[in-house]
């Protein structure tokens, strides 16, 4: 970056910030169901056998019912960790005006904290 300025008496101010960051996220879920059965069933029969002389009849019946289900339960917890890592490098150059100033550096992107200073970049 470079400065300058013939209007005085003043002071500049040229800038220059790189930051790095590597962001960490470790998401860790537990999770414990228990499931629980049940089954009912329920009969009853009934048998009638009627003899006389030899002869005879029979005569069965019967019935059943049933029934059944599941209940299940369970809970979950979820822990997140998030782990930043960064680092800033700036530097700063002041001078008086009337005069220039420069400034040379490598980022990867720069800002301008005000509009009315001329800069000139230049990139390969």
């Amino acid at each position: 970056q470079s400065s300058g300025s013939c209007d005085g008496p003043a002071e500049h101010e040229i800038e220059l910030t790189q930051l790095n960051a590597v962001e960490e996220k470790v998401s860790l879920t537990i999770s414990k169901e228990n499931e629980k059965n049940w089954d009912v069933t329920v009969s009853a029969s009934v048998t009638v056998d009627v003899g006389f002389l030899g002869t005879g009849a029979s005569f069965s019946a019967g019935v059943e019912m049933g029934g059944g289900g599941a209940i299940t339960m369970g809970t979950s917890k979820t822990t997140e960790t998030t782990n930043i890592k960064a680092n800033e490098h700036t530097q700063v150059v002041q001078f008086a005006v009337p005069g220039a100033g420069i400034l040379f550096g490598i980022v990867d992107r720069f800002e301008v904290d005000k509009a009315d200073v001329p800069v000139k970049i230049h990139m390969t």
